[in-house]
């Protein structure tokens, strides 16, 4: 579960750095 939490976090650290 915290590995889940982990890889939301990075997602959408990476979405914003797209944007």
């Amino acid at each position: 579960m915290f590995l889940f939490g982990m890889f939301i976090l990075a997602l959408l650290t990476f979405i914003q750095k797209m944007k």
